[in-house]
């Protein structure tokens, strides 16, 4: 039998996936206050478990708690932005360097499947549908998840998680400007076919100054592109 406390727990839970879903996904954009009573409505889950929600959500900076005010999104900067660019890639670079050393045949063959996913997705571009993109925006992230799939440090994960889903925040934001045509199209590029096959050859091949250079380069090149567009970006009114 389920008892009270457990209850209160799962709801918390689910709160705090619903949010942080609507945080990283946009649908709560950066800076708006955060009401429970709205949420609550909104969500349909009880003042006490949003609360909570709100309180996990501020340790990992998706929200901000103002003092007797309540809750804010946490907005997007510049600074912010290449800092946790640069995290990602050291995070991810280290996780992968461990994966290579300490993975082994199931660990491979993760890294193969999910490449061979990706492979059957066309890279998005201008005319994509959304159902197209989200698809490989998914395999995309399965892909590099599975080059670090062999590192056995959990907290190491963790932290690539977190920064990689405050990035996020970032690219459908910055994605879903009007103007923001000749930053798809660069990406296009970058996320093509080439990229990822020369990277699973680097890793499966425990080549690690080799998969140092193709990660490194392809993260690189997707930083420089999201700075500059979230600078037009900040720009615009209400940006």
């Amino acid at each position: 039998m389920t008892t009270t406390a457990e209850q209160s727990r799962s709801q918390t839970g689910e709160a705090y996936h619903a949010l942080r879903g609507a945080i990283v996904s946009g649908a709560l954009a950066a800076g708006a206050r955060l009401s429970p009573a709205d949420l609550s409505t909104k969500f349909g889950f009880g003042p006490t478990p949003i609360r909570e929600a709100l309180a996990r959500l501020s340790a990992e900076n998706l929200a901000l708690a103002i003092e007797q005010r309540g809750f804010r999104v946490a907005p997007l900067s510049g600074v912010e932005l290449r800092e946790l660019l640069d995290l990602r890639l050291g995070f991810e670079r280290e996780a992968m360097f461990r994966s290579m050393r300490e993975g082994g045949d199931v660990w491979e063959a993760g890294v193969v499947a999910a490449h061979h996913l990706l492979m059957l997705s066309a890279p998005p571009h201008p005319g994509s549908l959304p159902a197209e993109r989200e698809l490989w925006g998914q395999r995309h992230d399965a892909f590099h998840l599975s080059l670090i799939a062999g590192c056995a440090a959990p907290w190491l994960k963790r932290f690539h998680r977190m920064t990689v889903d405050q990035i996020e925040r970032y690219r459908i934001a910055i994605l879903r400007q009007p103007d923001a045509g000749d930053a798809r199209d660069r990406l296009t590029h970058l996320l093509s076919h080439a990229e990822h096959t020369a990277l699973r050859d680097a890793v499966l091949s425990r080549d690690e100054a080799r998969a140092d250079a193709a990660l490194s380069a392809h993260i690189r090149d997707t930083a420089e592109i999201f700075a500059a567009m979230f600078e037009r970006y900040a720009a615009t009114p209400g940006g």
